[in-house]
């Protein structure tokens, strides 16, 4: 495991790097008049991947060996390798120091590392536990070190000056809370699938494919429209925000249909801000600095990926511990305030529902109603009736019994769709705040994008 863990990290280095790269040469190589329909594609191409890994993974897991998801990536490496060898023109700043920043790099991480795990344990750990609490104070002082760090740096990570840019300011702000609602607001929709509706990973992962795919087509239109990136990134931001609204409306019976369009509606809303953001951020970013402004853009769009993860589901954990807690003291008073099951049997009930709180698992296999659901399948209690209990009796304490089992998983059923609610609700907060935020996003006119440019030239030239 201590393999597989340190072998990640070295793939999520790469990874990033390959972020940070793309996004940069897109915005080098390709003219103002062709930018935007370089970043539709480019944006497209991760919705397209979104879609097509989840499914290809529960594929793998579900016929093959857990390997095998990271076997299959290898031909598309090398087939990436060859492609970015033969067509990807170089592009570089002779004049930048070649040297890494390694103090920025440590004092980065370990303020995300810090902050993140004491998000994410702070429900099993306890928020004023000294573990707790020590996370907290390092990510404070971590970032504190982390910006004296950056600002003697001659070649920092993060550049500050970039930040005196008003649009470059406010795209990045836009992305991290863009980042934050929808990687968290995706998740719990995988868990709504899974846990709520009982579908297995590889059920979850093909329902969800219409939600990526919106992303993939709408992004890839959306980068043929010769219109202001700003009001694609403010329709975007709005239809995200919309989806997560109606998320959270939804009621404990809910069909696929009233969650596919809202789906659809959140990848719409995806695909529109992958295609305008990156346009905008660094559109007042000097060329000589493009590699440095996409690296601040994507680290804050992973960063907001990774808080909104750990935030939304240490939310739910939460909300989700609360409420199947009320939803057994709830179940204990239905089966008590009946009067038709013999007092013995309605004992024995009440002592399995108080027990079950202690386990999870079994709300979660209650909420969803499949196979594993037996816990609350009270019906079969009659089947342990005494031999000399007649069998009208018996039919009438089956039929009550079904009753009661129906009510109790509904109860069930309705206090885990709250947690998803509370959660969702959240998000959209987030969301809503992306949505004011882009209005501060705003593209620079070809006009100061020509006089930006005709400075560095004067520059260069001495």
């Amino acid at each position: 495991m201590n393999w597989l863990i340190g072998f990640r990290a070295l793939q999520g280095i790469g990874a990033s790097s390959m972020n940070a790269v793309s996004l940069a040469l897109v915005t080098a190589i390709f003219p103002a008049e062709k930018r935007g329909a370089a970043m539709g594609v480019w944006g497209a191409s991760s919705g397209l991947a979104a879609a097509a890994g989840p499914v290809l993974g529960g594929f793998l897991i579900q016929n093959f060996d857990w390997r095998w998801i990271f076997f299959v990536n290898l031909p598309f490496c090398l087939v990436g390798l060859v492609m970015v060898t033969l067509f990807v023109p170089e592009n570089r700043d002779h004049n930048t120091s070649k040297a890494v920043d390694v103090a920025g790099v440590l004092t980065l991480s370990g303020t995300i590392f810090c902050l993140v795990l004491a998000i994410m344990q702070g429900n099993d750990w306890g928020w004023s536990s000294p573990t707790i609490i020590g996370l907290l104070v390092a990510t404070v002082v971590l970032l504190a070190l982390f910006v004296l760090v950056e600002l003697r740096q001659r070649y920092p990570i993060v550049d500050f000056s970039l930040f005196k840019r008003r649009s470059f300011s406010a795209t990045n702000v836009v992305m991290f809370l863009f980042g934050f609602a929808m990687q968290g607001g995706s998740l719990i929709l995988v868990l709504y699938f899974v846990n709520l509706l009982g579908y297995d990973e590889l059920g979850a992962a093909y329902a969800l494919i219409p939600f990526p795919l919106a992303s993939f087509v709408v992004s890839a239109i959306a980068g043929r429209i010769r219109t202001n990136p700003q009001i694609l990134g403010l329709i975007g931001t709005f239809l995200l925000t919309v989806s997560l609204v109606t998320f959270a409306l939804l009621t404990p019976d809910a069909s696929y249909l009233d969650i596919v369009w809202r789906g659809i509606l959140f990848g719409a809303g995806m695909g529109l801000v992958f295609q305008a953001f990156p346009a905008i951020v660094l559109s007042e970013v000097p060329r000589t600095k493009l590699g440095v402004g996409s690296g601040i853009f994507n680290t804050f769009r992973q960063i907001g990926f990774s808080l909104g993860v750990a935030v939304l589901i240490s939310l739910f954990t939460g909300q989700i511990q609360a409420n199947m807690q009320q939803a057994s003291t709830n179940a204990v008073s239905i089966v008590q305030a009946d009067t038709k099951l013999p007092q013995p049997m309605r004992d024995g009930i009440v002592q399995g529902l108080k027990s079950a709180k202690t386990n999870s698992s079994n709300y979660r296999e209650g909420a969803s109603g499949g196979n594993s659901s037996n816990q609350f399948d009270l019906t079969k209690l009659a089947d342990q009736l005494p031999p000399q209990v007649p069998e009208q009796q018996r039919n009438a304490i089956r039929t009550e019994l079904k009753d009661i089992n129906s009510q109790i998983q509904h109860e069930f059923k309705a206090q885990m769709t709250h947690a998803f609610t509370a959660t969702w609700w959240a998000a959209a907060v987030a969301s809503l705040l992306s949505f004011l935020g882009a209005f501060l996003a705003r593209a620079p006119k070809r006009s100061e994008i020509n006089t930006e440019q005709a400075k560095e030239l004067a520059m260069s030239a001495h």
